[in-house]
C-alpha cells in the first residue's frame, strides 16, 4: 500500500435560472491562474461536514451577492485538479428577489445568457458539457431554458 495521501473534494455548482429562460454565468477575472477570461458556473468547494445545498448558498451569495433557492440536483460529474480528485454536483436554482449579481474579485462579471448566446464567449469543453447535460436534464423537467 502506497504512503501517497489522495484528496478528495466534493464542489458545488449554480445552473442559477431565470423565469425568462436566460442563467448566470461568471466571466472568470484575467488575474486568476485558472482559465481567465473563461465563463463558467457559479460555486465552489464545500467546507468539511457542509451539505451540498448549503455549501452552494453559500458560495453564490459570496461570488454573487445572490440569494437562491436550491431546487434539484442535475448532474454530477468527475475531474481531477492537480493532485486533488473532485466531485461537482450541479444544482438548478432560482434566484431569490431582483437583485442584480455582483461579481467578487473572482469574476470580472456576472451576466445572464441564452444557451446560444455561449458561443460568443470563452468556453472550454467541461464548462459546455456541464450546460449541455444541465440542460437536457432541466428539460426533461419539462423546465424551458432560453435558446
Amino acid at each position: 500500500m502506497s504512503n501517497e495521501t489522495k484528496t478528495q473534494r466534493i464542489t458545488v455548482a449554480a445552473f442559477i435560472l431565470r423565469s425568462d429562460g436566460t442563467f448566470l454565468v461568471g466571466e472568470r477575472a484575467v488575474d486568476e491562474a485558472f482559465l481567465p477570461g473563461y465563463l463558467e458556473l457559479i460555486g465552489g468547494g464545500s467546507k468539511w461536514g457542509e451539505n451540498p445545498q448549503d455549501a452552494l448558498i453559500r458560495e453564490v451569495k459570496e461570488e454573487s451577492g445572490l440569494d437562491v433557492e436550491v431546487d434539484a440536483p442535475l448532474m454530477t460529474i468527475m475531474y481531477t485538479m492537480g493532485d486533488v480528485h473532485r466531485v461537482m454536483i450541479v444544482f438548478l436554482c432560482t434566484p431569490i428577489g431582483n437583485d442584480s449579481p455582483k461579481p467578487s474579485a473572482e469574476h470580472s462579471r456576472l451576466f445572464w445568457v441564452s444557451r446560444s448566446e455561449l458561443s460568443n464567449y470563452r468556453t472550454d469543453d467541461f464548462m459546455n458539457r456541464v450546460v449541455q447535460e444541465s440542460v437536457a436534464h432541466i428539460q426533461r423537467l419539462g423546465i424551458t431554458v432560453a435558446e
